[in-house]
């Protein structure tokens, strides 16, 4: 009854604003006043238990395709009121400019006596921005409008929430709340918990007992992939094979083009014979050899707004000189696409190894998903609104294409009890409609992993920080490729978009033992696991190299255990605690009668840190007994809920809170 009250004054609240909605026209660039001749506001706003939801279309009256910024604004709570819209952000909202955050589509408002969020379900991807400012809290959607889409012709569907939160609670209190609101989408399912085995073929390692999960990637040679599964099956590793949705690329070619024009006229020659006399690659295993190519290109492929394929020129390890096309995998695209054409190979491998636990999508991040798809074809099929551009041109989003996919893919394995797995899960910076290069050094000799590849803005904010946070939402365990290079920023993003589900970085780069410890140490602070695996670039095995596991046995002996202790006990947002020293990062595992708090030194010098912690707000009464279970560190009592220990440069320490 209290929460449904709650509730009820929220919606009396917000609802009875004389305009709490603002519209602009993106693409004529002026506001427009509500009602209008030309566009047409609908809302429905519910009260579900702890939350309003408000439900609504955006409807262009014209016919024509337009982009609108739609604003649904809370007003300011009090001159004291903070925005946050991160983990580690609070800004004072009085007399500020707008903050806008486009990654996380959740946001909070808060002061001494009064607290408030908005975001928008999991349910209901679209492009946004979460904003705070002098007027108050604002969730924005950047809406585009065609006749084109079957769905909703002429009209932009979306949908958000708003709920009251605990006073001066801000960010992580509104996502605690946010995954409790959606645990069908943030609940971990994976069995067991450890390290990403990847690049391993059927080989045994020596600590084969510390992974909990595997992408096996030999479909093209089964004497070696049923060695595998049986290698998983017996030490409880869970398995999954390797595919890839977000492009097809022609490889091995004789020289890099030059020019767009010059790929597609190779690609217009181009025949499977181009690939004759070289060994099958994982990415062309998952597109069957590559026999629909030109079939999945023509129905699948995006495009750019002057009509041309986006496309990659490249060299890599794996398919040397290349052209790569940038792929729409929605289902609902007409059969052949890359969609059906996958789903339809996966069901054959679940058929032929039903020992695979779930199934792997491979590059989520800053590269395939990361386009804007001007094919009118294509926005037949959107389940999801369009988006536009910063000049206000309607297009696709391949990002929400990519979460159609994995909306389907999520509805087939959880049908069959399975898992989805997916990599590259991350936050990255937006281009500004630059040109991208991208190289890196292996052996002295340059890999050119991206040549001189125009790189069209992806966001109306063209730069804006952008994420996957929707694609997350749909996966049991995700990864990315990050490892030593991971930044604690990063690794607070990752456990943002997870939730107390569970993440790996992979490493290959493990040669350096000072950069490998920091790594593990700070993988630890936020209970990511933090695998490292062959050199990729180089071929090198690392599971019997004298300076790879062999030096870091001791190291994951140590890593393995407490990372899977902090993983059972699970990722709590809302710390109720805090730290006074700002070089150290803290964040909360558990709840009930066992809390753990893990404190990462990102200095390179000593720093003596005090942690406060709410018992009364974790459900202690009195006193706790506080325990440094990672090191055995010495703790200082100064009051009760207080401890103060001394942390080494680029280590954690955790701390074990029981009841006394």
């Amino acid at each position: 009854m209290k929460t449904l009250l709650a509730a009820l004054q929220l919606l009396f609240v917000f609802t009875s604003l004389a305009a709490p909605f603002r519209v602009f026209d993106a693409t004529a660039k002026k506001e427009i006043a509500l009602p209008s001749p030309d566009v047409r506001l609908h809302t429905k706003s519910v009260p579900q238990g702890e939350y309003v939801l408000v439900r609504g279309e955006l409807e262009n009256l014209r016919g024509d395709e337009r982009g609108f910024i739609l604003d649904y604004r809370i007003p300011l709570l009090s001159a004291n009121a903070f925005f946050s819209n991160g983990l580690e952000e609070s800004v004072r909202m009085a007399g500020a400019a707008e903050t806008e955050g486009n990654v996380f589509p959740v946001a909070a408002m808060s002061d001494n006596q009064r607290g408030v969020a908005i975001a928008i379900p999991p349910s209901q991807p679209c492009e946004f921005g979460m904003v705070g400012c002098g007027n108050g809290l604002t969730v924005r959607l950047y809406l585009g409008t065609s006749p084109k889409p079957k769905r909703f012709p002429n009209r932009a569907p979306f949908a958000f929430i708003t709920y009251s939160i605990e006073p001066s609670g801000g960010f992580r209190n509104a996502l605690s709340k946010y995954y409790r609101f959606f645990p069908d989408y943030y609940t971990p399912r994976l069995k067991r918990a450890g390290l990403f085995m990847f690049q391993m073929k059927d080989r045994v390692p020596p600590n084969v007992d510390q992974y909990g999960f595997d992408m096996v990637e030999s479909q093209w040679d089964s004497k070696t992939l049923k060695s595998a599964i049986a290698r998983d099956e017996k030490h409880g590793i869970t398995t999954f094979p390797y595919m890839i949705v977000g492009q097809r690329e022609i490889k091995f070619l004789p020289a890099l083009p030059k020019s767009y024009e010059e790929a597609m006229a190779i690609y217009d020659k181009w025949t499977l014979a181009g690939h004759k006399g070289h060994a099958l690659t994982k990415e062309n295993v998952a597109s069957e050899g590559d026999i629909h190519l030109k079939q999945e290109v023509e129905s699948s492929a995006c495009k750019t707004r002057d009509g041309k394929y986006s496309i990659v020129i490249r060299n890599t390890k794996w398919g040397e000189n290349s052209v790569s096309f940038k792929i729409n995998p929605n289902p609902d695209l007409p059969s052949p696409s890359v969609a059906s054409y996958a789903l339809d190979l996966m069901d054959r491998w679940l058929k032929e190894y039903p020992q695979y636990d779930g199934l792997f999508t491979d590059s989520l991040g800053a590269n395939w998903p990361a386009v804007l798809n001007y094919r009118p074809d294509h926005f037949v099929y959107a389940r999801y609104p369009l988006t536009f551009d910063p000049d206000g041109r309607v297009a696709l989003h391949n990002e929400l294409s990519h979460y159609e996919y994995l909306e389907t893919l999520r509805a087939k394995v959880r049908a069959v009890d399975r898992l989805s797995l997916a990599n590259g899960v991350y936050v990255y910076k937006s281009q500004k409609g630059r040109t991208a290069k991208v190289e890196r050094q292996v052996k002295n000799k340059t890999f050119n992993e991206f040549i001189a590849q125009a790189a069209p803005a992806e966001h109306y904010r063209a730069g804006a920080k952008l994420g996957r946070f929707f694609c997350a939402s749909l996966l049991d365990v995700a990864s990315c490729e990050f490892g030593v290079r991971a930044t604690v920023e990063q690794s607070q993003d990752i456990r943002v978009l997870m939730g107390k589900k569970h993440f790996a970085y992979l490493n290959y780069h493990w040669e350096d033992a000072a950069k490998v410890e920091e790594f593990v140490n700070k993988s630890l602070c936020f209970a990511i696991f933090a695998s490292t695996s062959s050199n990729f670039f180089t071929d090198t095995e690392y599971e019997n190299h004298p300076h790879g596991y062999l030096r870091d046995k001791k190291l994951l002996d140590w890593f393995v255990p407490l990372v899977r202790q902090l993983s059972r006990a699970g990722w709590e947002p809302a710390r109720c605690a805090s730290v006074n020293n700002q070089a150290v990062s803290c964040e909360r595992f558990g709840t009930g009668d066992v809390v753990f708090f893990t404190l990462f030194n990102d200095s390179n010098s000593k720093a003596t840190c005090a942690l406060d912690v709410d018992l009364k707000a974790l459900g202690f009464s009195g006193d706790a007994a506080f325990t440094e279970i990672a090191r055995q560190s010495a703790l200082t009592r100064s009051k009760p809920g207080s401890v103060t220990l001394e942390l080494q440069p680029k280590r954690t320490c955790i701390i074990k809170i029981t009841k006394s």
